[in-house]
């Protein structure tokens, strides 16, 4: 399969379609005074640009095998 390779080029390819909707959900289930929703959008791109080398070595074995699984009609239960 290909995903291990292509996971690592396109997660970074699709933090800008992703990132609002993520700022999105934390506000809605963290309440947050006005000046930290402010710093938000400047903040998670920092984060994730520290967090993306080390994140996607641990998340890619965590989806590879059910999203293998999916693709070929097993359940992963």
């Amino acid at each position: 399969p290909v995903f291990p390779v292509l996971f690592p080029r396109l997660l970074p390819m699709m933090m800008p379609k992703v990132m609002p909707v993520m700022l999105e959900r934390v506000g809605e289930r963290i309440p947050m005074p006005d000046y930290m929703r402010e710093q938000m959008p400047d903040l998670m791109p920092k984060v994730m640009d520290r967090l993306m080398p080390h994140m996607i070595d641990d998340v890619v074995p965590l989806v590879t095998q059910p999203m293998i699984d999916h693709l070929r009609g097993r359940s992963g239960k």
